[in-house]
């Protein structure tokens, strides 16, 4: 992440909380444990039903493709927090490295259901992930407190993403709408433990508000426009 403000004392995480922030990590982990799931359990294979195996319409398919082209980053987003959180406490860094662990599945079950049903043009979309992967990934953010104010809201906004997708697929095709929903509770659970990182901090010090504010101020969610545009 860009240190901009290197005598910010608001840049980063507090160390007082480290107790905290694994008391965070082990809640996750135990949560995650009661609901692990595999790709391949969303996926219409076997299935005796045609309209379970028929492409995507137009508009369930831009859905998908937009979620797929955001998840494929995957690579850029774990290096961009790795190296900003890199001087963080291990509970911290750890969280980091299971979130990669299961946000990994996401793109797999993305493409896996385009493919198992036939859906789109399989060159065109294999062109669209090159380019989005070869864009990279970004950021100004100021330090590991915005870059948990970042993440948290990143996840957020994903979630709500895929259980509105999830609504407007779920009468064409049932089985994506579950594949949906399962992939809308990791964001839960990744949005959870990053909003809870923040809210220790407001709550230690009132004045984390003002990094809190300037990235709410410039939010943007990490993709590139211009190729979703193509």
């Amino acid at each position: 992440m860009t240190h901009r403000f290197d005598d910010d004392p608001y840049r980063d995480l507090h160390p007082s909380l480290e107790s905290q922030f694994a008391a965070l990590l082990a809640r996750h982990k135990e949560a995650a444990g009661k609901n692990e799931w595999s790709y391949h359990q969303f996926l219409p294979l076997g299935t005796s039903e045609a309209n379970e195996r028929s492409p995507l319409s137009p508009t369930a398919y831009l859905a998908v493709e937009t979620a797929l082209l955001t998840e494929v980053n995957l690579p850029w987003y774990t290096a961009g927090l790795s190296r900003g959180l890199e001087s963080c406490p291990g509970p911290i860094q750890e969280f980091v490295r299971v979130w990669t662990s299961e946000e990994d599945q996401h793109a797999t079950l993305l493409e896996s259901y385009l493919l198992f049903t036939g859906s789109g043009d399989l060159s065109a979309r294999g062109r669209s992930r090159k380019a989005m992967i070869a864009a990279g990934w970004t950021h100004s953010l100021g330090g590991p407190f915005e870059g948990m104010v970042y993440t948290a809201i990143q996840e957020a906004a994903t979630r709500t993403f895929y259980l509105c997708a999830a609504r407007v697929c779920g009468e064409e095709h049932p089985p994506l709408a579950a594949a949906l929903r399962r992939i809308a509770k990791d964001e839960t659970l990744h949005m959870a433990f990053y909003r809870d990182v923040v809210k220790a901090h407001l709550d230690l010090d009132a004045n984390y508000l003002r990094p809190l504010a300037a990235v709410m101020l410039r939010f943007e969610m990490p993709w590139s426009a211009s190729v979703l545009r193509d």
